[in-house]
């Protein structure tokens, strides 16, 4: 294992708040170039139409993860900074790819969830995000604005509008085998009102920019995956 810093150390906060500042600053030459919408049209990425054709391969896979469920650890767990928008012991994590960083073990025993997420152009992050019953997830922004957010229905309870995501106050309801993009820096929350556990799988991709500002967002991942945050939630997975 890789040694951790602890987050609420000094020089832990010297780089997330030096890594904030270059974040902030790039998003708002990336603000000036692409589309100012909230949700995107999955019909404008190729890919996800074969995504949702194979989604089932996707869903047996977790299935047979949720039979060991106890072995996939809390989002808390590998990241205290969740602690911020959610209670320990409500959200879980099954990560294959972390800004750029892939879990070779996790990507093994799903190896059709892993044929199909690296079919996503530009993927960096991918993970099934699993969210227990009467739980909500306070309102937040993403990362970084280079990257878009992509979403695909896995495990939806029966009653789907028990379950929502709210970005800049529009909501939309998941949906078994039904894709979702959007820009997750506007703020947005989420809930699971149901009785039943909530699966989807969740996907950061950099977004289609400029060519200059593309690579300089590939250069910034670069230094995501580099830093304290990423590093110690590596070694936390890779327990």
């Amino acid at each position: 294992m890789g040694r951790i810093i602890p987050e609420n150390s000094i020089p832990y906060r010297i780089i997330y708040y030096s890594g904030q500042f270059l974040i902030r600053s790039l998003e708002k030459f990336i603000a000036l170039s692409v589309p100012n919408e909230k949700y995107f049209e999955t019909k404008d990425f190729e890919w996800i139409a074969e995504i949702e054709k194979d989604w089932l391969l996707m869903r047996e896979e977790l299935d047979g993860l949720l039979e060991e469920r106890d072995q996939i650890p809390d989002i808390c767990d590998i990241s205290e900074e969740q602690l911020k928008v959610v209670n320990h012991g409500q959200w879980k994590s099954y990560t294959f790819m972390l800004h750029g960083h892939e879990i070779p073990g996790n990507c093994a025993k799903c190896p059709e969830s892993y044929r199909m997420i690296k079919s996503i152009p530009r993927i960096k992050t991918a993970f099934f995000s699993i969210l227990d019953p009467k739980v909500e997830i306070a309102e937040h922004r993403g990362p970084f604005k280079g990257y878009l957010r992509y979403h695909l229905g896995l495990l939806i309870p029966k009653d789907r509008k028990a379950c929502a995501l709210r970005l800049a106050g529009q909501i939309r309801h998941w949906q078994e085998g039904k894709s979702l993009v959007f820009d997750d820096t506007y703020l947005h929350d989420a809930w699971n009102k149901s009785e039943e556990t909530r699966v989807v799988l969740f996907v950061d991709f950099i977004r289609d920019m400029p060519w200059p500002l593309l690579k300089a967002s590939e250069f910034i991942v670069y230094l995501l995956g580099k830093s304290p945050f990423v590093q110690n939630a590596l070694a936390k997975i890779r327990l």
